[in-house]
C-alpha cells in the first residue's frame, strides 16, 4: 500500500493536482502509521487535512482526522487522539453520514478501553452499533456485539457480555464472518470463566470446555493470519492465567492442544452450551 500511495503521490505532484496530492498523501500517511511510523505518516496527514479544510471537502476532512486520532491512540496517546475523533464524528454527522460517524465511534471506543475507560468504551461502541444496524451492515454488527461482550466482561458483567456474544456469534456464523466466529466464542469462554458469581456448579466442565476454545481460538485466527488487538489480547492473557491456575499448567495445555484441532462446527456448538448465564 505504501508504494503505490507513494507512487500516485509522486504522480499528482506533477499534474499539479492539489485534492489528488492530499488525497495521495492521506494514504501514504496511514500506510506508514500502521507500520508505526507515527510522527512521519502523521506529518502526511496533517499537510492533506490542511488541503481538505481549504477546499471545504468535509468527507476527506473526517476521514484525515479519523487517521491522525488512530496513529495517536495507536501510539499509545489516548488524550490525544480524543480531540481528532471528536472532531471526525463532528465532521460526519455534519453531512449525515452514518456509516462513517459509526466507523469513528467504533475506534474512539477502542482507543478509550486501551485508555482504561471500558465504560466509555461500551458507549461508544453502543454508538456505533446503533448506526451500523440502521443501515444493516452486518459484519460490522457482528464486530460491535464482539467489542461490547469483551468491555463487559473486563467490568465484569458477564450477563450482559453473554448476550452479546451470542448474537454475535449467530450472526457471524450465519454468514461466515470467520474472525468475529473467533472473537464472540473466546468472549463467550472468558465471561463463563471469569465470572464470579459461581456457585458450586461444574466449575471444572466449564473451564476444561473454555481452554479447548482457547485452542480453537487460537489455530483458527492462526489460519486466517489474524492477530489479536488489544482488547482480545488482554482477555486472551486473562484466560490463560485463570484457566493455568484452575487446572494446572500441563492440563491446560493438553487441553489447548486438543481444542486446536476441533472444526467449526463443534467449536460453535460447544460455544453455544452457554446460551444462558452459567
Amino acid at each position: 500500500m505504501l508504494q503505490a500511495a507513494e507512487r500516485a503521490l509522486a504522480s499528482f505532484e506533477q499534474a499539479g493536482d492539489a485534492l489528488g496530492v492530499a488525497e495521495a498523501q492521506r494514504f501514504v500517511g496511514q500506510a506508514l502509521t500502521r507500520k508505526g511510523e507515527h510522527a512521519r505518516g502523521e506529518a502526511f496527514l496533517h499537510a492533506a487535512l490542511t488541503t481538505f479544510r481549504e477546499h471545504s471537502k468535509e468527507s476527506l476532512t473526517g476521514h484525515a482526522l479519523l487517521a491522525l486520532g488512530t496513529s495517536r491512540y495507536m501510539d499509545g496517546d489516548v488524550a490525544g487522539a480524543r480531540p481528532f475523533f471528536d472532531e471526525a464524528l463532528t465532521a460526519f454527522r455534519g453531512i449525515g453520514s452514518e456509516r462513517s460517524v459509526a466507523m469513528v465511534a467504533a475506534h474512539r471506543a477502542e482507543a478509550e478501553f486501551q485508555g482504561g475507560d471500558a465504560e466509555a468504551a461500551v458507549r461508544f461502541t453502543l454508538e456505533a452499533l446503533a448506526a451500523d444496524r440502521a443501515l444493516r451492515e452486518h459484519l460490522s454488527i457482528a464486530i460491535d456485539l464482539c467489542n461490547i461482550a469483551a468491555y463487559l466482561v473486563h467490568l465484569g458483567r458477564f450477563g450482559e457480555a453473554r448476550a452479546y456474544a451470542r448474537e454475535a456469534l449467530d450472526i457471524a456464523y450465519e454468514r461466515d464472518f470467520d474472525v468475529p466466529v473467533a472473537w464472540a466464542i473466546q468472549h463467550l469462554a472468558a465471561a463463563a470463566v471469569l465470572e464470579t458469581r459461581q456457585d458450586g456448579a461444574d466449575t471444572t466442565a466449564i473451564r476444561e470446555r473454555a481452554a479447548r476454545l482457547c485452542g480453537f481460538t487460537d489455530a483458527h485466527l492462526e489460519a486466517l493470519e489474524n492477530e489479536r488487538e488489544h482488547t482480545e489480547r488482554q482477555e486472551r492473557d486473562a484466560l490463560e492465567e485463570a484457566l493455568g491456575e484452575a487446572l494446572g499448567v500441563d492440563t491446560y495445555a493438553a487441553l489447548v492442544a486438543e481444542g486446536r484441532t476441533w472444526s467449526d462446527a463443534r467449536a460453535v456448538s460447544e460455544a453455544q452450551q452457554w446460551r444462558e448465564p452459567t
